[in-house]
C-alpha cells in the first residue's frame, strides 16, 4: 500500500499539464530563490538559491499566479533580488522547448526540467497564507555607515514545506558563531527538513546534510563569558521588500 501511495505521489509530481486543464493538487515541486532574471513581457524569469548556485529559469503557465506582499501581482511588480517561492511543473504539452536546457545540465540538476510556474510568491505572501508569523522579542539599531533596524524574533505557527531556516541561509555565519561560542549543535531547535532539499539527522545536529561535515560540540561546562554570550544570541530578522529574512546573530562576522 505504501508503495502504491509513493507511486501515486510521484505520478502527480511528474504530471504534464495540458492546455485548458488545471493540474491536480500537489503537481510539480517547490523551489525558492532570489529573482535574478525578470522578463515581464513574456512572463519569464529565473531564481537563484545562492550566489554560486545555478539559475532556475522558468516561464509562467497561462493560469499561473504571482503574489507580492499578500496581493495579486505580476512579474513586473517584483523588484530584482526579491526572495521568491514557487510551485514548478513540467512544461505544457508541445512547449518543451520554451525553456531550453542541455542534457548535461539536466544530468547535474534534474529539477531544472520543472520550469513552468503555476504559483510565484514572495516571503510575506508565502508565510502568511500558511499561517506562519513571527513574534517580535526586541529590536536593536545597527551600526555602520548604513545602519539598519534589526529585530529579534521567534517563529510562531506550523512548520511548512519550503521554509528557510537561518542555519541553511547563513551557513558561513552560523559556522563561525558555533565555533567561536562552542555551541552544542545537537541541542539547537531546527526543523527536520529544509527548503534547500536536504534532510537533517540527529547525528548531524543543526547542519544540512548537503553541507560540510560537522561534529557536534562537546557538552562540557563552558566558561561564563561564552555562556553569557550564547545566552544573548538570538536570531535577527532584517525587514526588506522581499520579506523578513533571518540573520543568525548580531555578532560581527570574521574579517
Amino acid at each position: 500500500m505504501f508503495a502504491e501511495k509513493a507511486n501515486d505521489a510521484e505520478a502527480v509530481k511528474d504530471h504534464v499539464p495540458k492546455p485548458g486543464v488545471f493540474p491536480p493538487a500537489g503537481a510539480g515541486i517547490h523551489h525558492n530563490g532570489d529573482l535574478v532574471v525578470s522578463d515581464p513581457m513574456n512572463r519569464r524569469g529565473a531564481l537563484r538559491k545562492s550566489q554560486h548556485a545555478k539559475r532556475h529559469y522558468f516561464a509562467m503557465l497561462p493560469y499561473g499566479m504571482v503574489w507580492y506582499h499578500g496581493a495579486p501581482a505580476d512579474i513586473r511588480d517584483i523588484p530584482p533580488g526579491t526572495h521568491m517561492h514557487g510551485r514548478f511543473l513540467l512544461p505544457l504539452e508541445g512547449e518543451e522547448k520554451t525553456i531550453p536546457i542541455s542534457e548535461e545540465r539536466l544530468k547535474q540538476t534534474p529539477t531544472l526540467r520543472y520550469n513552468h510556474a503555476i504559483l510565484l510568491e514572495d516571503d510575506a505572501s508565502f508565510y502568511s497564507r500558511r499561517g506562519r508569523s513571527w513574534k517580535v522579542l526586541g529590536f536593536e539599531q545597527g551600526a555602520g555607515p548604513a545602519p539598519r533596524l534589526k529585530l529579534s524574533v521567534e517563529p510562531v505557527g506550523p512548520e511548512i514545506e519550503g521554509e528557510i531556516h537561518p542555519v541553511c541561509r547563513f551557513v558561513a555565519r552560523f559556522e563561525w558563531i558555533a565555533e567561536t561560542l562552542d555551541v552544542d549543535r545537537s541541542r539547537l531547535p531546527v526543523p527536520a527538513t529544509c527548503s534547500c532539499g536536504s534532510r537533517r539527522s540527529a547525528s548531524a545536529g543543526a547542519t544540512c546534510t548537503s553541507g560540510p561535515p560537522i561534529t557536534p560540540g562537546p557538552s562540557t561546562t563552558r566558561s561564563s563569558s561564552a555562556t553569557n554570550s550564547q545566552a544573548r544570541l538570538r536570531p535577527l530578522a532584517t525587514a526588506s521588500r522581499g520579506g523578513a529574512r533571518a540573520t543568525a546573530s548580531s555578532a560581527k562576522p570574521p574579517p
